[in-house]
Order: structure tokens, then C-alpha cells, then sequence
């Protein structure tokens, strides 16, 4: 890896994000040399959070992964997940933002930190509009959409970097993270307008290549979904991928399908509304921190000795 300057940014993957909390704890722990090589930090959906944690309160990334866990485990007790009425995810989140995200945060991210949202517009209703109110296939994102009894548009694109407050900063990672298929999920607001998640009409895997990072080596972390089209389904194989397109293929591991029930209620919705179970997520975790330990050995920059232990394994029992 050269001496020049990194970015780095972390792919958006619901609740199977924990892997980027994984790999990110072991990048502080192992690679501070890379670290302090970093010039930017970036990462849609999820990842957002996870980037700005690290950027912003690196030594609270392990209460921010239990906050993850306890928030999974009271997700998969409703009796339809994270649909169930009157449930708003968006407030749970926002929640767990306010507890880890310091006082000065907005200071620490401004000018590092890159989040990608999208304007979500309300239209007047369309007689020739067949969108309706369903949760859409995987390889289709529509750019009109209709649910509570309102139809709207995907507007403007845009890629925040500057932030006027820590509730500012809270609001944009909200909007990072927002899905318009649900209701009781409040959109968040953000200078007066209602915003998506910026990666919601991309079609390269996480939007990486929108975030307009300063020159520099691209360092990406993701549990590549787009694997999955080409192994079989319970299988999911993590890419690390730098600006050289050099590609560092670490070894799969066991993605856990989503059950289906009789009725559909729960079933094909995705991790978001119905998150593995905690041994899985555990799994997730440790696996990302191993590539990442990988990671930086192969590019000769690990520091320390490899534990017989992952240090994630006291943080998640």
C-alpha cells in the first residue's frame, strides 16, 4: 500500500453492518499507522453511522455494537419485526445515535466525514401511476412510490460533509439511513426537507463511487451482497477493493437466509425487519474483524501480535 492518503467507507448492509463494526474495531487496534493515513470517511446507510463513530468516538464502537445487538434482539420479539404497527425504527436509531454521539461530534466530522442522502419529494397523485405500496424486488428501485396514501419522488442527490450541529449530524445519518416503504417510519428532515437514503436508486453495490472523496487510495469494507448472485444463496464472499482495482477476496462466510413464513407477513423483507439472531451477528462480527486482520497484513501494515482470541469475543458474549 502506497504512502499516500486513504479514505475509507463502509457499505451499507442493515443489520449485517456489525461486520463493518468488527473490521473497524480491528483497523484501530491493528492498523494505526493506516489510520492516521486516513483523510476521509464515508459509507451509505449504515455504514454511515459505523464511519462516523469511528471518525468521531473511535472507543465507543463496542457499546455502539451492543446497542446493535439489543436493538436486533427487541426487533425480532414484535409479532411482524420491525413492521409491526406503530413501530418507527427511525426513532430507535435515533436514540442509539444520541447516546454515543459526543457533544462535539458535528466538529470532529466536518470536512471528514461523507454521507450521501436524497431528496424525497411529495407529488401530487398521477391516475396513471400503477406504483403501489410494496416492498419492491431487489433488483428494482423505483424512482416513484406510494405509501401513506401519499405518492412521492426521489429528487435531488446530494453529499453532506458539513454538519451546523450534533443534531444535524444525527438527522443527516438518519436520512442515510432511510427506507420510504413503511408508514410508521418517519422521514427524517434535514434544512427543511425530506430525505432517503442516497444509495436507494444506485446500481452499484452501496454507491460507493457517488461519495466524491479527495484524491487518495479508496479503501472499501463490505459484506459484498452482489457475491451472492453467483454462489449459492447461503454463501456471501467479502471484497476489499482499493483504487489500484486490485480485488483481495477473503474467505466466504455462512449467510443465514431469512425465514418465510406461511403467510409472508415476515418473510423476504431482508435483515432489516427480521434480523438474524444474535449468534449469527456474533459470527459476523469476529468474521470482520479476521479480514481485516488479513487485510493489513497482506499490505504489510499489520501491528501486534494476532491473538488466539478475537478482542470481539469478550465484547459480544
Amino acid at each position: 500500500m502506497s504512502s499516500d492518503a486513504c479514505n475509507l467507507t463502509f457499505a451499507g448492509t442493515s443489520f449485517m453492518g456489525v461486520y463493518n463494526i468488527g473490521s473497524a474495531i480491528c483497523l484501530l487496534d491493528h492498523g494505526k499507522e493506516l489510520i492516521r493515513k486516513i483523510n476521509c470517511y464515508g459509507g451509505t446507510s449504515a455504514g454511515a453511522i459505523t464511519a462516523c463513530i469511528m471518525l468521531s468516538a473511535p472507543e465507543r464502537l463496542p457499546e455502539y455494537l451492543r446497542s446493535i445487538f439489543d436493538l436486533s434482539a427487541s426487533i425480532t420479539a414484535m409479532t411482524s419485526g420491525a413492521v409491526t404497527p406503530g413501530y418507527d425504527l427511525m426513532s430507535d436509531i435515533r436514540k442509539i445515535l444520541q447516546s454515543h454521539l459526543k457533544d462535539d461530534a458535528h466538529v470532529r466530522c466536518s470536512g471528514r466525514l461523507h454521507v450521501p442522502i436524497m431528496e424525497l419529494v411529495s407529488v401530487t397523485p398521477d391516475p396513471r401511476c400503477k406504483t403501489t405500496a410494496i416492498i419492491p424486488q431487489p433488483t428494482k428501485k423505483p424512482n416513484v412510490l406510494e405509501f401513506g396514501g401519499k405518492i412521492w419522488a426521489c429528487g435531488e442527490k446530494k453529499i453532506v460533509t458539513s454538519f451546523s450541529s450534533r443534531e444535524e449530524l444525527i438527522e443527516v445519518l438518519l436520512a442515510g439511513t432511510y427506507v420510504p416503504w413503511f408508514s410508521d417510519w418517519k422521514a427524517p428532515s434535514y434544512q427543511g426537507k425530506f430525505w432517503v437514503d442516497g444509495s436507494l436508486l444506485n446500481t452499484n453495490p452501496g454507491g460507493i463511487e457517488d461519495l466524491q472523496f479527495p484524491e487518495g487510495t479508496l479503501i472499501t469494507i463490505s459484506p459484498n451482497k452482489q457475491a451472492a448472485h453467483y454462489r449459492p444463496q447461503d454463501n456471501i464472499t467479502t471484497t476489499w477493493k482499493d483504487i489500484s482495482q486490485e480485488r483481495f477476496e477473503a474467505s466466504p462466510f455462512n449467510m443465514y437466509r431469512v425465514p418465510i413464513s406461511s403467510g409472508g407477513q415476515r418473510g423476504g423483507y431482508g435483515f432489516v425487519l427480521n434480523p438474524p439472531q444474535k449468534d449469527v451477528l456474533q459470527k459476523v462480527v469476529q468474521t470482520g474483524e479476521r479480514d481485516a486482520q488479513e487485510f493489513l497484513r497482506r499490505y504489510g501494515v499489520y501491528e501486534g501480535p494476532i491473538a488466539d482470541r478475537q478482542r470481539t469475543d469478550g465484547l459480544i458474549s
